[in-house]
């Protein structure tokens, strides 16, 4: 035979608390959910549309306030090779290496910083196209370093992140477009620097985060009715 008895009051306190913070860690992961669904979606339609303008530079700069986190875009200018930096570490597949920044002089004026694509290290010799060249890719603002990035050290020539603005100044040029370009094709489509690196993958498990969450919270619900709701008669 089973009897009820009143439960504990920090006891339940706790447990109210605990089930609150876990429903809350579940909601959390929901709400990143469909932050990370629209995110895969803004790509999947950046990615799929047809061919587009080449931009100048006057286009580029109405790009600084654009709520868009992936614009398709193409321009045609020529690569200033010998101002280009090397941002890292960044690894692909497993292996270290530097993603290589090319700013890219419009016809009109001004310059567009493109992300050709990653050099593993020690850097493997690459082709750098020369005369007037086309690229196409995702145009991205630039990403705002975190807490643990080291700052850039334009006077050794230690790049952590890439900032347009700041790389414009060191290297010495004037209008610099304020998105970067991430290169998914360009005149020549040689192998290297490999761009296939670039393609922004991100992964989405926030599905299965906010079930677990969530169960924990009914998994503790339930040991706490055990515990003090339905107990053993003495």
């Amino acid at each position: 035979m089973r009897c009820l008895r009143q439960p504990p009051l920090k006891a339940t306190l706790v447990t109210l608390l605990g089930m609150a913070v876990l429903c809350g860690l579940g909601a959390w992961q929901l709400h990143r959910l469909h932050w990370k669904e629209r995110i895969l979606a803004e790509i999947r339609a950046a990615e799929t549309v047809g061919r587009v303008p080449d931009l100048r530079y006057r286009d580029l700069e109405k790009l600084e306030n654009d709520p868009r986190l992936f614009i398709p875009g193409q321009v045609r200018g020529v690569y200033r090779h010998d101002l280009s930096v090397r941002v890292g570490p960044r690894t692909y597949q497993g292996h270290a290496g530097v993603h290589i920044l090319t700013p890219l002089a419009l016809p009109g004026g001004g310059f567009i910083l493109v992300n050709r694509g990653w050099l593993g290290l020690p850097e493997a010799a690459h082709d750098d196209p020369r005369g007037t060249v086309t690229v196409r890719g995702l145009l991205r603002h630039p990403e705002h370093p975190g807490p643990f990035v080291p700052e850039n050290n334009p006077a050794k020539e230690e790049w952590y992140s890439a900032e347009p603005s700041q790389i414009a100044r060191f290297r010495g040029l004037t209008d610099m477009a304020p998105v970067i370009l991430y290169a998914s094709a360009e005149t020549g489509d040689a192998p290297v620097p490999v761009r296939e690196a670039l393609a922004y993958r991100p992964r989405n498990n926030h599905l299965s985060y906010a079930v677990f969450w969530f169960t924990m919270a009914g998994v503790l619900g339930v040991i706490y009715a055990l515990r003090f709701v339905i107990v053993s008669r003495p």
